[in-house]
């Protein structure tokens, strides 16, 4: 990425944190971002011109963090105990008709025991992954940029452009060590064009990705058995080394259409988004091969409808559907040589992989403003049905069906110089329908060993039965950091304890994650 692009995308996003004192219709300390997303939906869409027509601006928001989780109930690549601290800034400000949002964010996450994985992020859904049985700690540290404008170019149209911007670095402190460098761009131009009581806008989505794993070892006297996976424990033969690379590529194009009605205190909001993507996986640095990896092609459709009503109580009714299918295609290549060096041809393709992810939802919000940008309380009650199915050509298959109620409840108290914020949050899943099955049996090592290490655990843990109790609470006082200006300094903390069941475990399985925050509006 030239260092260029990347000054002007800094400049871009910070550009708004910087212009923070200036005096702005901005709103005063604790507000309800709930509240401000039913006031302007737009800001739920990835249409950034939508931003213009936002009657209030949140206030800019700088905050440290930690966080920490522990438990035995966590999937087969990620952790059981992982930590993670950091720091955020994001700003909003206005100049007449031009709207800037920009922020910044830094973490760095040290993960104990984290093993089957060479991936900065393993759940991608791409099922070409490298791994090892080597557990150990992994370090990531991970730099986020975010900036987005809109601009009433006329009465009628309003430009908007969102560019997401993200950078990090990984590696793994045992043998045998992936080292990782990973960058990832999506880019979001869009335009709105309004009417009285009704707008319809259009986004588009340019995405481009790259992630480099280069194994390694202290001790190159001694090799180690690196695992190069197609799908639910189908691999290409295992190989004994103590280096190796390789490299993953990704783009993408996506559109979205919105649109928006009001009909007296009704407001109807509609978004319709759709990305294709592809993600190549290739072998080598200077004569990449792709004999032992793959491509994922994947197209996700998202859906949603949300209904807004209410003046003295607010109701939002939201609708929606998320659908993903997926497809992997791999790669039969030969050698030839020309001048001496060695490089590979594709002679053919063939697609083995296929995945469907199917997510229909509903959810349904009432609140009492306290403010036009403040809920003084708010009730959530939410339902999901998660379906998901995902086979390998002749060899294996799995599904299953989720029912995924939940159910929140927050409440304000706003004094002159304080607020408290209070939250409580219940989560449910429990399997409707699951199925797992090799179509024939495995006979390789190899798949034996991923299927016993990764597939089947992974099945059992995300088709068992989940409780989640979440509680947080935020405190907030106006305090005079600079001269002559109140800032309003909160402190933030969330807590919550999952436990989790299966029949084919002999016990329950918990988790605890807990969240500290300390920040400052301004």
């Amino acid at each position: 990425m030239p260092k260029i692009f990347f000054k002007y995308l800094l400049l871009f996003a910070l550009f708004p944190a910087f212009t923070g004192m200036a005096a702005q219709d901005s709103i005063p300390g604790l507000e309800s971002s709930d509240s401000l997303d039913a006031e302007n939906p737009w800001l739920l869409s990835t249409n950034r011109a939508g931003m213009v027509f936002s009657r209030f601006l949140p206030d800019g928001d700088f905050a440290l963090g930690l966080r920490r989780e522990q438990g035995d109930y966590h999937r087969v690549q990620a952790s059981p105990e992982a930590y993670r601290y950091g720091f955020r800034a994001q700003k909003m400000v206005r100049f007449s008709d031009l709207v800037f949002d920009g922020g910044f964010n830094y973490y760095n996450q040290q993960q104990n025991m984290v093993g089957w994985t060479s991936r900065m992020n393993p759940f991608t859904n791409n099922p070409y992954m490298l791994a090892d049985s080597m557990r150990g700690r992994y370090s990531k540290d991970y730099v986020e940029i975010n900036g987005s404008l809109a601009y009433l170019i006329l009465p009628r149209i309003s430009l908007g452009l969102g560019v997401d911007y993200m950078v990090g670095d990984g590696a793994r402190i045992k043998d045998p060590r992936p080292v990782n460098a990973v960058f990832s761009m999506d880019i979001k131009p869009s335009l709105v064009y309004s009417l009285p009581g009704f707008k319809v806008g259009l986004s588009l989505r340019w995405m481009k990705g790259r992630e480099k794993i280069s194994y390694k070892t202290i001790e190159n006297a001694k090799t180690y058995r690196l695992f190069r996976q197609f799908g639910l424990g189908i691999g290409a033969k295992t190989i004994n080394t103590w280096s190796y690379k390789r490299n993953y590529y990704l783009n993408g194009l996506g559109a979205g259409l919105q649109a928006e009605y009001q009909l007296g205190e009704l407001k109807v909001f509609h978004a319709l988004d759709y990305v294709a993507s592809n993600e190549a996986a290739e072998d080598g640095s200077n004569n990449p091969r792709k004999n032992d990896a793959g491509d994922y092609l994947e197209n996700i459709l998202n859906f949603s409808t949300s209904v807004s009503f209410g003046e003295r109580f607010q109701h939002t009714v939201r609708v929606f559907a998320d659908w993903n299918l997926g497809s992997g295609s791999e790669f039969i290549q030969e050698p030839y040589t020309e001048k001496g060096i060695t490089y590979y041809r594709t002679v053919a393709v063939i697609d083995k992989y296929s995945f469907m992810h199917l997510l229909p939802g509903f959810e349904y919000r009432v609140s009492k403003p306290y403010t036009p940008y403040l809920n003084k309380w708010d009730l959530c009650f939410g339902l999901e049905a998660l379906y998901e199915q995902e086979s390998y050509l002749l060899e294996a298959e799995q599904q299953m069906m989720n029912l995924l109620p939940s159910f929140s409840i927050s409440r304000a108290f706003v004094g002159e110089k304080s607020s408290l914020a209070l939250r409580l949050d219940l989560e449910f899943s429990t399997s409707l329908d699951k199925e797992l099955r090799q179509l024939r049996p495995y006979t390789a090592l190899q798949n034996k060993a991923v299927w016993k290490g990764i597939v089947e655990p992974d099945f059992q843990l995300r088709s068992g039965s989940a409780y989640m109790l979440g509680t947080g609470f935020r405190y907030g006082r106006f305090v005079r950091v600079v001269k002559k200006r109140s800032q309003f300094v909160y402190i933030d903390l969330d807590f919550r304890y999952t436990t989790a069941s299966h029949e084919a475990w002999a016990a329950p399985k918990t988790r605890t994650y807990f969240a500290l925050s300390l920040g400052l509006n301004y």
